[in-house]
Formats: structure tokens, C-alpha cells, sequence
């Protein structure tokens, strides 16, 4: 379990139990400090990985620069037995969210993906007089060696006069990954934390993730837009401050048994049957894909 304990000063750190959650280690091994490579304080943050045969972990990590301010990520890894983890640099970027995300493939070459934070310098118009948005892109790296190198980062979306944020992954056979995304509408390039848009959720199967040039076709997987509105990116926070968090849960991507596509989403169209209102709350949406090839194997998803 990986977590921020207030105790260690918000610390990153990931707590072991080998007795099935009946117990867990008391300290905890730490994700966090200083990356020697560049000199940067790093800290994991995202959804961990266990590799349960070869009794291995690998954790998103972000980097931040003098300031506090987020300007890189990379992913942390560790076996077990070490005192902590191991981080491993990949790009500066700024991030739209917390954290990139990671998926791990059968060949065990690990996926990380995340949307910059794209803005227009010298110009006010985000939230509280930050820059403007202007178009971002979903980007994509990996490793084929457990962390210690990675690709150079590659775009495989660039939406047109639209903004892309909070991607998930998951990966099947060597190669085969399925990325999604919640994306704007044209023309909406909004400060999605205090400024509406419309939102859909956007997917793309690639087959060839680990080549010069990763190809695949994004498309609208729910076939109409999920929310409208602000999306608050406070986290837990957002319920404090009474900004709208309702897209902020269920988001994920995952694979049925057959290795096609399963996506969950927060849907926030739906109103109260009495009053027309929004309701307070989203409603989970399932998506499954029904054509095209599965990421298992040479079946298709028809």
C-alpha cells in the first residue's frame, strides 16, 4: 500500500504485509528524497505495480524543482529485500493532474503515460491569473528494463484545439497497449479547475507501443460527451473548497478475460428524474469494445 503518512510530513512511503493484510510493516519503505541523476526531489505518487513472481515493484514518481513546483516524472522501483526505492528519471513536463500513470506489458516492459500542462506565456488567462490553456497532447514512454532506461517520449494524441487530461492505461501482450482520456470539445481550451467545458472519454488501442513510431486511431469511445462543467484537480480537497469533483472517480482502463477493452467512467449527464437537477453525485459508466483486435492473443472483440 503505498501512502502519505502525516506522521513522516506527508513522505511518501509503501507499507508491506506477508501475511495477506493481517499485518503490514510498521515503517514503511520509502519512495521519496532526492534523485542523485539530477538532483531533483522526486516522490511517488500514481498507482503502483507489483510484479508478484519476481517480487518487484514499480511506482509512478513526479519531480519537483525549487519551488515545489511539478516539472518532471519518472518511476520508482524496488525488489524485495531493498531498504528503498530506486528512482528512475524520464522527462521534464508539467502534468494536468497529479501523476502520470503505468502498465506493465507480458514481455514486462513498462508503460508510462501523462498530459502537459500546455500554456501561453505571458498571458492570464487560467485560473487565478495563471497562463492561458492552449492544446496539450497524451504522451507515451517505456522501459524495457525494469526502469533503468527509458525511450524517448513520443506523442500518440495531439487532439485539435482541445485539451486531454487524466490518462489511464493497461497493456496486454509485448507491445499492445490500450490508453484513455477525458478530452475537451474544440475550441473548449479551458482552466478545467474554474472554467466549464464539455468532456468525453477518449481511447486508443496500439499494437506497436515499443516502435520508432507507435501508431494508433483515437476514437470516442462513449459516443457522447460524460460531463459539463468545471473539474476541480484539488483531489479530496475539491469537496472542502465545493468545486466539482464528480468526474473525479471511476476513471480506469482495464481487460476482460478475451483481452478486449473495458473502460469505467464517472457520467455526470444524468439529472434527478424529479426535479431535472444535476444530481450530487456521477453515476459509474461502463464501456466495453466490441470490434477490432483484443490485446491478448489474435482474437478480435466483435
Amino acid at each position: 500500500m503505498g501512502t502519505d503518512p502525516a506522521e513522516d510530513v506527508l513522505q511518501h512511503r509503501v507499507f508491506v504485509s506477508n501475511d495477506g493484510g493481517t499485518s503490514c510493516s510498521v515503517e514503511g519503505i520509502p519512495d521519496f528524497g532526492t534523485d542523485p541523476a539530477t538532483g531533483e526531489s522526486y516522490t511517488g505518487f500514481g498507482k503502483l505495480f507489483f510484479d508478484h513472481a519476481k517480487a518487484r515493484l514499480a511506482e509512478p514518481t513526479v519531480y519537483t524543482d525549487a519551488n515545489g513546483n511539478t516539472d518532471g516524472i519518472g518511476v520508482s522501483t524496488w525488489t524485495r529485500g531493498d531498504a528503498a526505492f530506486t528512482p528512475h528519471f524520464i522527462t521534464h513536463t508539467t502534468l494536468v493532474g497529479f501523476f502520470p500513470v503505468i502498465a506493465v506489458d507480458a514481455a514486462d516492459t513498462i508503460y508510462t503515460v501523462w498530459t502537459p500542462d500546455v500554456r501561453q506565456t505571458g498571458t492570464v488567462g487560467g485560473c487565478d491569473g495563471a497562463a492561458t490553456p492552449v492544446p496539450n497532447s497524451v504522451k507515451l514512454a517505456y522501459s524495457r528494463d525494469w526502469g533503468q532506461t527509458w525511450s524517448q517520449p513520443v506523442t500518440i494524441a495531439q487532439p485539435a484545439n482541445a485539451r486531454a487530461f487524466w490518462p489511464w492505461i493497461t497493456a496486454g501482450d509485448a507491445g499492445k497497449i490500450a490508453v484513455v482520456w477525458y478530452q475537451t470539445e474544440p475550441g473548449e481550451l479551458a482552466d478545467l479547475d474554474c472554467q466549464q467545458a464539455h468532456v468525453r472519454v477518449y481511447e486508443d488501442t496500439i499494437l506497436n507501443a515499443t516502435s520508432a513510431r507507435p501508431s494508433g486511431v483515437p476514437v470516442d469511445a462513449a459516443g457522447r460527451i460524460v460531463h459539463y462543467g468545471t473539474v476541480c484537480q484539488g483531489g479530496t480537497g475539491c469537496v472542502v473548497t465545493g468545486k466539482d469533483r464528480r468526474l473525479g472517480d471511476y476513471f480506469v482502463v482495464a481487460l476482460d478475460a478475451s483481452g478486449c477493452v473495458l473502460i469505467s467512467t464517472g457520467d455526470t449527464m444524468l439529472t434527478d428524474p424529479a426535479t431535472g437537477d444535476p444530481l450530487p453525485t456521477s453515476r459509474p459508466l461502463f464501456i466495453h469494445q466490441n470490434a477490432g483486435p483484443a490485446l491478448r492473443g489474435r482474437a478480435t472483440c466483435s
